[in-house]
């Protein structure tokens, strides 16, 4: 949650910081969507360092992932 919350008031290294632990399993996820999330949030702040190869493969991993646990994705996002 922080580092969402790090996100939306632009500071990127902050959220990408708070995730960090996580990422590195220096911490247990405690919900299944954790994972993937650390990946958008991963994906968000690369983006925002113009990182865009980094902020493509954090964002594909999030996808592969959230598909392997079954993550529902709104019906409205057309080819999809």
């Amino acid at each position: 949650m922080d580092a969402w919350a790090y996100l939306y008031s632009g500071q990127y290294e902050a959220a990408y910081t708070a995730v960090e632990p996580i990422a590195e399993g220096a911490v247990a996820a405690l919900v299944p969507h954790t994972p993937v999330e650390v990946h958008l949030v991963q994906a968000e702040t690369a983006l925002h360092a113009d990182d865009l190869e980094a902020g493509r493969a954090a964002l594909a991993d999030a996808l592969a992932l959230g598909e392997a646990i079954g993550v529902v994705v709104p019906s409205r996002w057309p080819g999809v």
